[in-house]
């Protein structure tokens, strides 16, 4: 599947019409690329509209929890705060972002 990507760790920069997923813990990347990719007619559902297909994180979330994946929506990558013993802490949840579907 071309539309899903792992990314080594690193600082990157996003169009906006790209979604950036990070599992919690690290280290089940594959895993969750596989099980999008494996659910993609029941995934891309959540893409719609009349001319060039966007989706919401809203509808991205929903997705995720019809294929047993349960999320938390960031509203930025600085609000994923690292514990001093080094765990990361659920970051605040934002809503209503619009993204394109590229």
């Amino acid at each position: 599947m071309d539309k899903i990507v792992v990314m080594p760790k690193r600082d990157v920069v996003l169009s906006d019409c790209v979604i950036a997923m990070r599992t919690v813990p690290a280290g089940n990347e594959f895993a969750l690329a596989d099980l999008i990719s494996e659910n993609w007619d029941s995934f891309k559902a959540a893409y719609g509209g009349s001319c060039a297909p966007y989706t919401t994180l809203k509808r991205l979330a929903d997705a995720l929890l019809r294929i047993g994946v349960a999320s938390s929506i960031w509203s930025d990558a600085r609000d994923c705060k690292q514990r001093k013993d080094g765990e990361e802490r659920v970051p605040p949840a934002a809503h209503g972002q619009k993204r394109s579907h590229g």
